[in-house]
């Protein structure tokens, strides 16, 4: 499971899409956030990149992030809470006339009832009644799910994105857990994953010295230095 196929997507015409009992609107930070990690407390093994990003999504002025949230003027039931996001989903502008869409995500319990549908539509016609964007996305060819959503609204496949992955081959390591849960003991990553060899002597000392890393420009000048030394 160290190769993943990614299909990339274009929308060509979106089809019509039932409307749900809900309402869609912009993603808020100070409300939102605990329903947003509901939401993704299951995907890719609790290790979502989303509640981090959500923040940053909210305020790029090139993205559209937004919630499906159920309706506050419907009636009550035992099913939803009113105003509660269900599910959640961004569109960004690459370039001029390129929408990325992305960050999809919805509520575990809901899934199979259309939402993803109706949100990835919305978003996509806020694109095009904004700014008459090409809309482009991708997914795992595993996810059937998401593949059939993008097929509903009229999306096409037009390519193919190969990439490594080795989240399978660090789930079996020692040491490794994705939820962070793990009491086992670690072990030297390069030796377990079979590419110690591969790496040269600067960048093993380079490694040497990361003990713990408390921000993103500590962890970019690490990094530039590792590439400066050579790589891996």
């Amino acid at each position: 499971n160290m190769h993943l196929v990614a299909p990339l997507l274009v929308v060509t015409m979106a089809s019509n899409v039932a409307s749900l009992a809900f309402q869609i609107r912009d993603f808020n930070v100070e409300k939102d956030m605990t329903a947003l990690k509901e939401i993704c407390q299951n995907v890719y093994g609790g290790t979502d990149y989303l509640p981090n990003t959500a923040p940053l999504l909210s305020s790029d002025p090139n993205s559209s992030f937004l919630v499906l949230a159920t309706d506050t003027t419907s009636d009550s039931n035992d099913e939803f809470t009113h105003d509660r996001p269900v599910a959640v989903g961004n569109i960004r502008t690459l370039k001029p006339g390129m929408d990325w869409l992305e960050a999809l995500r919805t509520c575990e319990k809901h899934r199979g009832k259309g939402l993803a549908s109706q949100l990835t539509q919305s978003l996509i016609e806020k694109s095009r009644s904004k700014y008459g964007h090409d809309v482009f996305s991708c997914t795992v060819a595993s996810n059937g799910a998401m593949m059939r959503v993008f097929e509903r609204v009229g999306m096409k496949q037009i390519g193919q994105i190969h990439q490594l992955c080795l989240e399978g081959a660090l789930a079996k390591l020692p040491g490794w857990s994705a939820a962070g849960s793990d009491d086992a003991q670690p072990q030297p990553l390069l030796q377990a994953l079979g590419v110690d060899q591969f790496v040269s002597k600067e960048c093993k000392n380079d490694f040497r010295l990361i003990k713990q890393v408390d921000s993103e420009d500590e962890l970019n000048a690490i990094l530039h230095k590792i590439k400066q030394d050579g790589g891996i």
